[in-house]
């Protein structure tokens, strides 16, 4: 694909591509529907968990048991968190096929979630540093500064940061995905000027579900509740991680076709790298 037919996909052609692609990447092999069974158990046994705690108090389940299962159930929950998404990026930048035959614990699969973490260390370093260095600002200044402030201050600057680098990184989360190095120079480059449409781009192909399952959850929590039980703690339990799963899959997807409009150096690099998932 040339530079200039990667500048030729519309919004319309990534928005569409996104929702397709996403749930075809999850039909392309059983591996990923066996995942995401295995994961949405994992929920199920953690709401189970949490209602046999609240019941039993203190005396039920020994603290040993449950915190290898809860460790168990994490690793899943990350496990399907990292190559479902890296499943998708490869359905979209490879052919079905290739991607089909690719393991789900490769390179790829590491260098995905090492970018990741990489991400959130880097967003939280950030978060922590300018908000001590705002409220140091203002105590500076006189005026009294409280601490639930300073936590408040820097949760919502680890949310902008947060935000600002996966979006500028998103081109990278797809490149690894494929097979690709990290290429953090080039990620950068190929992003330069581009946030609002990567991000827009990913807001609107979020939208169709996002905006409905947020008001269907506020209604829904008033109902359940009202109705007493345990039917809010199981639906909430599901139905979050799923939707959750879903919108990260769209996002994943969405960015592997924002790789094939705006990446220019890192499709460069790929191609000189001739690297495939092992």
């Amino acid at each position: 694909m040339t530079a200039d037919s990667m500048e030729q996909i519309s919004f319309e052609q990534c928005f569409k591509g996104a929702w397709r692609d996403a749930w075809r990447s999850l039909m392309n092999r059983p591996g990923s529907v066996l995942l995401l069974i295995v994961y949405l158990l994992s929920c199920l046994v953690q709401v189970q968990m949490q209602l046999d705690a609240a019941t039993a108090g203190p005396a039920g389940t020994p603290a040993l048991w449950q915190a290898t299962v809860n460790m168990v159930c994490s690793l899943v929950r990350l496990a399907a968190w990292v190559a479902l998404p890296v499943q998708a990026a490869r359905y979209v930048l490879l052919d079905p096929v290739r991607a089909r035959a690719s393991k789900f614990l490769d390179r790829g699969f590491w260098r995905y979630l090492g970018v990741c973490l990489a991400v959130f260390v880097l967003a939280g370093v950030m978060a922590a540093t300018s908000g001590w260095l705002v409220s140091a600002l203002i105590r500076a200044l006189g005026v009294r500064f409280e601490r639930a402030y300073t936590v408040m201050l820097v949760a919502g600057l680890f949310v902008v940061c947060l935000t600002y680098l996966s979006t500028r990184l998103c081109l990278l989360l797809a490149h690894v995905a494929a097979g690709g190095r990290v290429r953090w120079r080039q990620a950068w480059r190929d992003s330069r000027g581009r946030f609002w449409s990567l991000w827009g781009s990913h807001v609107m192909a979020a939208l169709p579900l996002s905006l409905p399952v947020t008001i269907c959850f506020a209604v829904l929590r008033r109902v359940l509740r009202g109705a007493g039980g345990n039917a809010s703690a199981w639906f909430f339990g599901i139905a979050s991680p799923l939707a959750f799963t879903v919108l990260l899959l769209v996002s994943v997807s969405c960015s592997a076709w924002l790789y094939r409009r705006y990446a220019m150096e890192l499709r460069e690099t790929l191609s000189q790298e001739r690297i495939e998932p092992s």
